[in-house]
């Protein structure tokens, strides 16, 4: 069985899996509007990011708790509007919620926040889980170590001229 070297392994410079996603159906919000070249480049996440993500269920349970007790029955289109206007809610599904925040985390250019993030899925459901379907692949396969340059050997003399 090959031993692991742990050695290199904590010496090794990693970094973070990218990817560009094509987004063409977005392309008239990108400079330029070409669809060919409108992308959003995403990356995977980190231990730290993947445990945020993770718990954004439990958070949008709170959230929606918290946001529900704050209003009494007579407020309910109040507090219909204000867990809409968090992406949130008793109706927001565990696997969205998660989404939400891992493309917070994953989105590299465009950068994304929060209200982004909803925009686009409830927009462009197909364009934003094929962006989170990146996202956790890349996450799936790990960092990569940086690459060295491939050594060409001897240097060659030059021709005389």
């Amino acid at each position: 069985m090959p031993e692991f070297d742990r050695s290199g392994f904590l010496q090794a410079k990693l970094s973070a899996r990218v990817r560009d996603v094509l987004v063409p159906e977005l392309a008239e919000w990108f400079t330029g509007g070409d669809a060919s070249a409108a992308h959003w480049t995403v990356r995977g996440l980190t231990a730290n990011e993947l445990a945020k993500v993770n718990e954004a269920e439990t958070r949008n349970r709170r959230e929606s708790a918290l946001v529900e007790a704050l209003a009494s029955g007579s407020r309910a289109e109040i507090v219909e509007e204000m867990q809409h206007a968090l992406g949130r809610g008793k109706d927001t599904r565990p696997d969205l919620a998660r989404r939400l925040e891992m493309l917070v985390h994953g989105a590299i250019e465009p950068t994304c926040d929060e209200e982004l993030a909803v925009k686009l899925a409830e927009a462009f459901p197909t364009q934003f889980f094929q962006l989170t379907n990146a996202i956790l692949e890349l996450t799936g396969r790990g960092s990569e170590a940086e690459k060295k340059p491939i050594d060409s050997g001897e240097t060659q003399k030059s021709a005389p001229v």
